[in-house]
């Protein structure tokens, strides 16, 4: 499993984000869910809560879904007003229920730019 670096995203706008899963995964396999975490530091073995996220998509909260082994993230920008200007680091991982099983699914970057401004200062 290789780095991915996602497009630039814009602080305030949607986020979305289309991967196909690695290895002959289908979404429906993960019976446990899938996660994509969105942190300021990448993720160590050593981490074990996704409390410090800046984000959390999953398919239990409906941000990301599946047709199949593609997986479509979309957070809105009610969320991604709030992120910090900056590289983030991301992981996607799957969890199957029988054995507890979680299996890595994917890792990469996102530059998040400052959102435009909604108002001009006057000249």
């Amino acid at each position: 499993m290789e780095s991915i670096e996602a497009e630039v995203s814009l602080r305030g706008a949607p986020f979305s984000y289309d991967f196909t899963l690695p290895e002959g995964w289908l979404g429906d396999h993960f019976t446990g869910g899938v996660y994509f975490v969105l942190r300021k530091r990448p993720a160590t073995s050593a981490t074990v809560s996704d409390a410090d996220a800046v984000a959390v998509a999953s398919t239990e909260n409906e941000r990301l879904t599946f047709d199949g082994a593609v997986g479509s993230i979309r957070i809105p920008a009610t969320v991604t007003h709030t992120w910090p200007v900056a590289q983030l680091h991301w992981d996607i991982k799957g969890r199957i229920i029988e054995g507890n099983q979680i299996e890595p699914l994917g890792f990469g970057t996102v530059e998040i730019r400052a959102d435009i401004g909604r108002e001009l200062p006057e000249a």
